[in-house]
């Protein structure tokens, strides 16, 4: 009988202490061999501590850089030991069967290097309604689908990714690179330059808070730009 896959489940955290137990709680609760990383980019407040707590000391790696340098540090120091690394975002829910439902698409499809999943927002705070963007509309495209969106408005969106880690080492792409904010639209390029195969699961994977704190809202403008820097790159194709 074949072992189980074995998937690392990676949350890079900075000042994530409101919402991180409800995050790793949500991975915890399900099934199948997975193991819990925490990247904290230095926290001052318990981030830290409540990630000790609950994935365990030695699996909590303080590394004072982007989130994107945090992840390829992780990948190169333990990407060998587990098949495939799967993304979660320190605000946010993995809905219930999250890393089975990505583990089915990649059975289902052997040659696919990364797996997408939608996400849908379920809570907001005060005054986040003036970050009036619906989610991007999900199917359960496959990789040629995916390609042909680029950069139109296709992203491998970071906070739900999984990824085959021996296809992922074995193409060198980076997560970390010219960009700030978009990495993850970048990186879906490169990804394809590279020749790795993505897919997306049509279920909702992950339901996440749109608030003033994170990344997103806080540097929509930033954000934009970068976005429009990427189209403007690959005007003449990928």
């Amino acid at each position: 009988m074949n072992n189980p896959p074995s998937v690392a489940v990676v949350i890079p955290t900075f000042n994530s202490a409101r919402y991180l137990g409800e995050a790793i709680d949500s991975i915890q609760e399900q099934s199948g061999h997975r193991e819990m990383w925490v990247l904290d980019g230095g926290s001052t407040d318990w981030t830290k501590e409540i990630a000790e707590h609950l994935v365990g000391g030695i699996n909590v790696i303080e590394h004072r850089a982007h989130p994107c340098t945090r992840l390829d540090a992780w990948v190169r120091d333990h990407g060998e030991e587990y098949d495939y690394l799967a993304i979660q975002h320190s605000d946010d829910i993995a809905c219930p069967d999250r890393i089975a439902n990505q583990l089915k698409a990649f059975e289902l499809e052997p040659e696919l290097a990364c797996v997408s999943g939608a996400f849908a927002p379920f809570w907001h705070d005060i005054g986040t309604l003036n970050f009036r963007r619906d989610p991007p509309e999900y199917h359960s495209y496959l990789h040629a689908d995916i390609v042909a969106q680029l950069p139109a408005r296709w992203a491998m969106h970071a906070p739900t990714l999984m990824f085959d880690l021996r296809k992922l080492i074995a193409s060198g792409v980076k997560f970390r690179n010219q960009f700030k904010f978009a990495n993850d639209w970048m990186m879906s390029v490169e990804m394809v330059r590279a020749g790795l195969r993505l897919g997306n699961c049509p279920q909702i994977l992950q339901a996440y808070r749109r608030h003033y704190d994170s990344d997103g809202p806080r540097n929509f403008a930033a954000v934009n730009a970068e976005q429009a820097a990427i189209r403007e790159l690959l005007k003449f194709g990928i």
